[in-house]
């Protein structure tokens, strides 16, 4: 296994990432502060400092397409292709995107 980048850092395979915006706490209403303006402006302000990084057509897929209440169905991680799969379906499972 490989290493793989992850925040502008190599992060070994099999190594646990943590979830930087919409935490557990800040969606069950047990952030401390309210969070809900400063985590949208948090990850907003993230994805535009890695967008111009983004493979081209998963940045055409993020301006157009609402991701928001997906379920992932598949998640496939090649190391040896360098290639990633996500099978994901909207929340009224009407829709259905697989991106590669």
């Amino acid at each position: 296994m490989g290493a793989f980048p992850v925040h502008g850092s190599l992060i070994n395979a099999g190594t646990s990432v943590t979830m930087r915006f919409f935490t557990m706490a800040w969606w069950g209403g047990d952030d401390p502060e309210d969070g809900t303006d400063i985590a949208f402006a948090d990850y907003a302000a993230h994805l535009a400092a890695i967008r111009d990084h983004l493979p081209p057509d998963l940045r055409a897929t993020q301006e157009s397409v609402s991701l928001h209440d997906c379920r992932l169905r598949v998640l496939t991680l090649d190391l040896g292709k360098q290639s990633l799969v996500l099978a994901m379906e909207n929340y009224d499972a009407d829709e259905r995107l697989t991106l590669t």
